[in-house]
């Protein structure tokens, strides 16, 4: 009994002596805090969800630390650098801390590209994916990052291709058109569709006038350009992942008070577990744009396990394996991160819930017609 007792007394000793150094940081080193302003850019809307995430941040970060001590300016729609040039706009000081696509900087950052490379894996859920692609950049620490302090992620997962056709085989694809970027082209041709680059803005114009008949592309962003009055059908697409990273630079984040850079990276870590990793999950947070998108067009349609397989294999080699290659010519070892972002997509595809069950429920429970 006595070491029972002895061992909770310990416990509670080392528990009270965790609170008074975290607070002795708070009180001692707070003193010599001044109130900090940081930007952040985005090629969203202020009001679009992902930009709740550096609220929340700038809020647990004021809460570490007792006080009004970080504030945090946004600049939405493009209004302070731009999607395109992102990156560059966080290394050279335009903003502090930027919402960087992956997808619009894909030379400058390849293994991170590599992970949302079609064919790479496939990812059953928004969950799944975006815990790979976390532990995939922690695991692998890329060099490409060396420059930046990566906040939190985000990883789409299963993406959409919207059709004006019903189509439930990879054979009812083939020959049509289909919008994609130059990232998917390859991936369109494996399938044996005819692939059309277009801008973005570009593609409602051309689905209403029957220039394309699908676009490979997310959910969110259809609803986001209320797209259900052009289109009849969204196939679920477990091959389409587009990350994002929100990060600052490395600099201006070696300028804060080194009490500021904890409560940051705590608030951050925070952040990605209690928000980012199911932001894009319309079973947890069924946002009414997109309530209203997937309740408004003819059908969701699930390709069958074996199309999912089939589809699966053929862009694997021809475009994931291909891209590896390349990057082992040029001395980057993508052979190994490629088998890194399979393994983790094997063991998180595998957690209970993490599949595409309850995405599938969430479009029962919203209504859709959700055809198979």
């Amino acid at each position: 009994m006595k070491k029972i007792v002895a061992l909770l007394l310990s416990v509670l000793l080392v528990c009270a002596f965790c609170a008074l150094a975290g607070s002795s940081i708070a009180a001692a080193e707070t003193e010599e805090l001044t109130p900090v302003t940081l930007t952040y850019s985005t090629l969203l809307g202020d009001d679009r969800p992902s930009v709740e995430g550096v609220r929340m941040l700038a809020r647990k970060v004021n809460e570490k630390l007792g006080g009004e001590y970080l504030t945090v300016d946004i600049y939405g729609s493009n209004t302070l650098g731009t999607g395109a040039t992102m990156l560059d706009d966080v290394l050279s000081g335009v903003t502090d801390i930027g919402h960087i696509l992956i997808s619009s900087h894909t030379s400058r950052l390849p293994l991170c590209a590599l992970f949302q490379t079609p064919g790479a894996a496939t990812f059953l859920s928004t969950e799944s994916a975006n815990c790979a692609f976390t532990e995939y950049l922690q695991t692998l620490q890329p060099s490409e990052l060396d420059d930046l302090v990566v906040l939190y992620t985000c990883a789409n997962g299963p993406g959409t291709i919207v059709t004006n056709f019903e189509a439930h085989s990879m054979d009812d694809l083939k020959g049509r058109q289909i919008r994609c970027t130059a990232t998917t082209a390859d991936v369109l041709k494996a399938w044996g569709c005819n692939p059309i680059t277009l801008e973005w803005s570009e593609c409602y114009e051309a689905m209403r006038s029957h220039l394309i008949e699908g676009i490979y592309t997310n959910t969110g962003a259809c609803a986001d350009g209320t797209f259900d009055d052009i289109v009849d059908y969204l196939i679920y697409a477990p091959w389409y992942n587009d990350c994002e990273i929100y990060a600052i630079s490395r600099e201006r984040f070696d300028s804060l008070h080194p009490a500021m850079q904890q409560a940051i990276l705590e608030a951050a870590a925070e952040v990605q577990d209690e928000f980012m990793l199911t932001l894009k999950d319309i079973a947890v947070n069924p946002f009414p744009n997109i309530v209203h998108f997937v309740q408004s067009i003819k059908g969701i349609i699930f390709f069958p396990q074996e199309e999912v397989d089939r589809m699966s294999d053929a862009i694997a080699a021809t475009v994931a394996e291909t891209k590896a290659g390349e990057l082992d010519k040029k001395g980057i070892n993508g052979s190994e991160a490629l088998a890194l972002i399979r393994e983790l997509a094997d063991r998180y595809n595998a957690i209970p819930g993490y599949d595409d069950s309850a995405y599938k429920e969430a479009l029962f429970g919203l209504g859709a017609n959700v055809l198979e």
